[in-house]
């Protein structure tokens, strides 16, 4: 009876030590498992971060290649540039400068007559451009509505 008593002992700890290595065998499995979630997890994170970089590259690039955009206008600036196209202090100097001088004047005899500490050639340009004074000749600029006059007057149609 104790070889059968033995031979039972045996088998049952063959059992027992077949359930540990199916145990250890689910274990190993388990372990496999989260490792490659672990991973794959990583791997997320990292890409998740790399499109970030890409996309805010895309973003510069694309703004790189894109025209310069005007920047948007606020309603305080409305009037600003409204009042821009108003004559200023200087410009209504230079008229009352340019219309008592018949033959018009050059832009250092501007200069000198009202006192600008810088010159003027851009800001006669640019009443020319607008029609306020008109060119007399190399140099020279006389107020618009002057010239006008003198012109009517030189054929004879005017006072």
């Amino acid at each position: 009876m104790e070889a059968n008593a033995e031979r039972e002992i045996i088998e049952e700890l063959h059992e027992q030590l077949a359930v540990l290595r199916d145990q250890l065998a689910s274990a190993r499995a388990r372990e496999e498992f989260l490792q490659m979630l672990l991973t794959t997890e990583r791997n997320l994170d990292r890409e998740s971060r790399l499109l970030a970089l890409l996309e805010a590259d895309r973003r510069e690039l694309q703004a790189l290649r894109s025209p310069p955009r005007p920047h948007p206008v606020a309603e305080a600036s409305g009037p600003a540039i409204a009042a821009s196209c108003q004559p200023s202090a200087l410009h209504g100097r230079i008229v009352e400068a340019l219309a008592a001088a018949p033959g018009g004047l050059t832009a250092k005899q501007l200069e000198a007559q009202i006192g600008s500490p810088s010159p003027l050639r851009n800001v006669l340009r640019h009443l020319a451009r607008r029609g306020r004074l008109i060119r007399l000749g190399q140099g020279r600029f006389g107020v618009a509505e002057a010239r006008v006059g003198a012109a009517a007057s030189r054929n004879g149609t005017g006072p």
